[in-house]
């Protein structure tokens, strides 16, 4: 059977996102080159589906929250 190069399940509120890397070194010059366009066509779809994520949570929430925290030590 052929090995996926790119699997997508939905587990409950989670999307997992596998990309698995095949065995370029057996195909023709042609072939390769197409499956490593393939690959970084999916990774770019991947970002700007994160993208879109966290567009739609920072406009949910109001202003982007900063990733960086201040905590205060007594």
């Amino acid at each position: 059977m052929a090995e996926k190069l790119l699997e997508v399940e939905f587990e409950d509120d989670e999307l997992v996102v596998r990309l698995r890397r095949p065995a370029l070194r057996f195909l023709r010059p042609e072939v390769r080159e197409r499956l490593l366009d393939a690959r970084h066509d999916a990774l770019s779809s991947v970002r700007h589906l994160i993208d879109a994520a966290l567009s739609a949570l920072e406009e949910k929430d109001g202003a982007p929250r900063s990733r960086r925290r201040t905590i205060d030590v007594e």
